[in-house]
C-alpha cells in the first residue's frame, strides 16, 4: 500500500541556504541509493519555510529510505537550523493524475 510522507518545517532566516545545501546533499544520496520503490522532493514555500514530500511503495520502503545515512544527518542538522517543527503528517491521497 502507497504511503504518502508530507514534513513542514521553517529554519532561521539566517539558515535558509544552509538548509538548502543540506537539502540538496541528502536528495542527492537518495537519488543515488533509490530503488524505485520511492519519490522525494523538497520544496521552499516561503522565505525560511520548506515542505518535504514523500511518495512509497509501502512501510518497509520508508524505513529503507530513513535508514539513510544522509536522512540521520539531515534531521539532526535540522533541529538547530528549525525554527517551527517540524511537522510529520501521511496525508490521504483523494486523487492524482499517477497511475
Amino acid at each position: 500500500m502507497t504511503v504518502h510522507v508530507m514534513i513542514n518545517y521553517s529554519v532561521a532566516p539566517d539558515q535558509v541556504d544552509t538548509n538548502e545545501v543540506a537539502v540538496a546533499a541528502f536528495i542527492a544520496e537518495a537519488k543515488a541509493a533509490a530503488d524505485g520503490s520511492y519519490e522525494y522532493s523538497s520544496f521552499r514555500t516561503g522565505d525560511a519555510s520548506f515542505v518535504h514530500l514523500g511518495r512509497f511503495a509501502d512501510d518497509a520502503a520508508v524505513k529503507r529510505f530513513q535508514s539513510l545515512p544522509g536522512f540521520g544527518d539531515f534531521a539532526a542538522g535540522l533541529k538547530a537550523r528549525a525554527i517551527e517543527g517540524p511537522d510529520a503528517a501521511r496525508p490521504a491521497l483523494v486523487a492524482t493524475t499517477r497511475d
